[in-house]
């Protein structure tokens, strides 16, 4: 088990934003070089195509610092971002930007859904039915540490949550879940996965939990082919089976703690070669984050609600444009096939519709076209979506000013957009958030260079 490159571990936590922005995308470039020399030495198209997607996200280039952005109320800030994501496990920035969805996500579907005060619920401790309020709290599911690949482990740890969401206990104590796994590697070589779950329920007895857990992650194993009652026999406690169960006071620190990352950055180099090419590899990876329950529920309910406003909006846009919409389709007609689902010996006709086609996953593509050729068509589509993206951010923010990580400033304030935009707003310019905005940057602007806007 070769290492092939080593993260060095960070002394100091990065504070600042600025360090933030270098420190996330120094890490992504660090694991792009263990995966590519992982990819070459065994020579693995795939690998190395997904290697290569990681060094395309990770330049200096494709990163951007900003300053003096804007919110809706005018408040102005600074940030930092890419234009193009890989989308990789393995890609820092990317697992950020996924984890922030994320916990915007529960905490809508959190907040949405009242805690009830009252609620009859069986209770397994007084064997009956009692009343009881609902509160959030915090659980940690571990199972013993192994020695399996690290997909391996992963998958024991899927298949033993979704054993233990089927059980009785958990629908009795349960309402509602926010889950997310994740892993660590031990100096032994051996991973520890484990689980942590932001739950709203009922008052949950640790003994019973442990219990219930323990029979679903043994029959989990015992599935993979392992031998449970071996593999616990000569671990010490620390790597043995166990929960954790925690009120939660702060919302905002139970949803960072449940929503952060699959591991740490520094877990990558630790990680053997073999497993690092097999994860890479995956072209379906195990469900890491999931809502369940009451949870869940709210969850479609503010997603169907969003979906009706954008087929709103998208169906008058598509009544302003349908005759340009008609030529499209016709100049495109190859890209949609007939389906004649329910045709019985001629007595139906059959029910035409046109249906877009699915599009090619990328590793299908670097099957078809091979590594070298793939990133070569993908330099180009970055290209196009980093001019798209800088040409939206500089129409978004005017008063902003833009550079990537190369210390290159491709968008400096535009004041005369005042004037513009206050011609177009003569009735509504003193509330808008420019407005209030603009008197803000004349302020700083007064501070910093010592003169003014207008």
């Amino acid at each position: 088990m070769t290492r092939l490159y080593t993260i060095p571990k960070e002394k100091v936590k990065p504070f600042t934003l600025i360090e933030r922005a270098y420190f996330g995308r120094e890490s992504s470039e660090s694991v792009w070089k263990i995966l590519d020399a992982a990819a070459i030495a065994a020579n693995d198209e795939i690998a190395r195509a997904h290697a290569g997607r990681i060094g395309k996200c990770s330049l200096k280039s494709n990163h951007y610092l900003a300053t003096n952005l804007f919110d809706k109320n005018g408040e102005c800030f600074d940030g930092y971002g890419s234009f193009w994501g890989c989308n990789s496990k393995f890609c820092q920035p990317c697992q950020k930007r996924a984890a922030s969805g994320n916990q915007k996500s529960a905490r809508q579907a959190i907040e949405n859904t009242p805690m009830r005060k009252r609620v009859k619920h069986f209770c397994w401790v007084k064997n009956k039915q009692i009343p009881e309020r609902e509160r959030l709290r915090t659980i940690v599911l571990t199972m013993p540490n192994t020695k399996a690949t690290c997909l391996l482990a992963l998958e024991i740890l899927q298949y033993g949550w979704a054993l233990f969401r089927k059980r009785k206990f958990y629908s009795d104590y349960i309402t509602g879940v926010v889950k997310s796994h994740e892993f660590t590697v031990r100096v032994d070589d051996s991973y520890h996965a484990h689980s942590h779950l932001l739950v709203g329920g009922f008052f949950i007895p640790e003994h019973l939990l442990k219990a219930e857990w323990k029979y679903c992650v043994e029959k989990a194993f015992i599935e993979f082919g392992f031998d449970y009652a071996a593999l616990t026999e000569h671990l010490p406690d620390a790597d043995k089976l166990n929960v954790q169960i925690k009120l939660v006071h702060s919302l905002d620190k139970a949803l960072k703690e449940v929503c952060k990352y699959m591991t740490k950055n520094e877990s990558w180099a630790k990680i053997p070669a073999a497993h690092l090419l097999e994860l890479a590899n995956v072209k379906r990876f195990p469900r890491m984050f999931d809502m369940g329950g009451r949870f869940r529920d709210t969850a479609r309910r503010f997603n169907k609600r969003a979906a009706l406003i954008k087929a709103r909006r998208k169906a008058k846009a598509d009544a302003a444009k349908q005759a340009e919409q008609e030529k499209l389709n016709a100049a495109n007609h190859d890209q949609y096939y007939v389906q004649t689902n329910g045709i019985i010996d001629g007595e139906q006709k059959p029910k035409i519709q046109l249906t877009r086609k699915r599009k090619k996953n990328w590793r299908d593509r670097v099957g078809f076209l091979g590594s070298q050729v793939y990133l070569t068509l993908l330099d180009k589509e970055i290209n196009k979506t980093v001019e798209v993206r800088k040409s939206f951010l500089a129409k978004k923010y005017p008063l902003s000013s833009f550079s990537d990580h190369t210390d290159f400033v491709w968008h400096r304030a535009n004041i005369e957009f005042i004037d513009e935009l206050s011609e177009e707003r003569v009735e509504d310019w003193e509330n808008s958030p420019e407005y209030k905005y603009f008197w803000l940057f004349d302020a700083h602007y007064r501070t910093q260079v010592g003169g003014a806007v207008c």
